[in-house]
């Protein structure tokens, strides 16, 4: 990310670099606060830097660290793709390829 600037005094309050953007031609002023909001957001960094796709994976985890709705899901798809592969597996070698 270009443009970042340094130091306190960044405005959010929340320590860290704090990012400027840019104003551009076609951009909305409301777009340009989402996009200032966006940058600067906190859980949006470490979602980057831990690499998930958006900030909404830690709401997941601590949703699941609370109810464990996560591994009765992962349990589930781990045996329906177990019970697929044999499937897949029953149905081409009843194929005679050769």
């Amino acid at each position: 990310m270009s443009g970042r600037k340094g130091g306190g005094g960044g405005g959010s309050g929340r320590g860290g670099l704090h990012e400027r953007v840019k104003t551009a031609r076609r951009r909305t002023a409301s777009s340009t606060r989402w996009l200032q909001r966006q940058l600067n957001d906190p859980y949006v960094r470490r979602a980057q830097a831990e690499g998930y796709r958006s900030r909404a994976a830690y709401k997941l985890i601590e949703l699941d660290d609370k109810f464990g709705f996560l591994k009765k899901f992962i349990r589930a798809s781990q045996r329906l793709s177990r019970n697929l592969v044999r499937f897949i597996l029953r149905a081409f070698s009843s194929i005679n390829v050769w």
